[in-house]
C-alpha cells in the first residue's frame, strides 16, 4: 500500500474538517451540515473512488471506501470560499501529527475518521478527531481522562495562524 506524502495527508484531513458530517453533540444523531458525499462531482467529473454516486440518497457504507479524492482546483476553490468568510486572524486550519492519526486508525475495527468542529474553554476553534467503526459509530474512550490502551480522540493540534504552511493553498 502506497502511503501518501505527509503534506497530502494533512490537506486531506483539513478537507475532512471542512466537510465534517456531524455537530459536536455526540448524542444528537441528526445533522444539518452538508457532507462531502453530498457534494457534486469534482471539476473533472470524478465521483467517489468506490464508484458510488455522490448523492443525498446514498448512505455511507462505513467500510473505509466512502468519500474520495478531489482535484486541486476544486479544493483550492473550497478553501478560498472558507477563507473569504473569516477574518485573517481567525483559525483557518489545524495541523495534526501523523502519530495520533495512525493511533486512531490503528484502533481495532476503525474504518475511518470523523472530524468535529468544536470550541475549547478558551473560545478557540478546534477540531476533534474520532475513529469510526463499521456501524458509523464513534470509537470513544470509556474513561473521561486519557488512559493508555483505550480508544483515542485527538485535538493536540497546531492552529494556522500562527503555524501556517510556508505556501498557502
Amino acid at each position: 500500500m502506497k502511503i501518501p506524502h505527509p503534506k497530502a495527508l494533512m490537506f486531506m484531513f483539513f478537507l475532512g474538517a471542512i466537510s465534517c458530517e456531524d455537530k459536536l453533540d455526540m448524542n444528537n444523531e441528526s445533522s444539518d451540515v452538508l457532507n462531502f458525499r453530498n457534494a457534486l462531482p469534482d471539476s473533472k467529473g470524478k465521483v467517489a473512488h468506490n464508484g458510488r454516486e455522490n448523492s443525498s440518497n446514498t448512505a455511507p457504507l462505513y467500510d473505509g471506501s466512502d468519500a474520495g479524492p478531489i482535484d486541486l482546483n476544486l479544493a483550492t476553490s473550497w478553501v478560498a470560499n472558507f477563507q473569504g468568510s473569516v477574518g485573517p486572524d481567525e483559525i483557518q486550519s489545524r495541523y495534526f501529527g501523523r502519530d495520533v492519526i495512525d493511533q486512531i486508525l490503528a484502533q481495532e475495527g476503525c474504518t475511518g475518521l470523523r472530524i468535529y468542529y468544536a470550541i475549547n474553554d478558551g473560545g478557540e476553534k478546534v477540531l476533534i478527531i474520532s475513529g469510526v467503526d463499521i456501524t458509523g459509530g464513534n470509537m470513544l474512550p470509556t474513561s473521561p481522562t486519557l488512559v493508555a490502551g483505550e480508544n483515542t480522540l485527538a485535538d493536540a493540534s497546531y492552529p494556522c495562524p500562527p503555524y501556517c504552511p510556508p505556501k498557502g493553498l
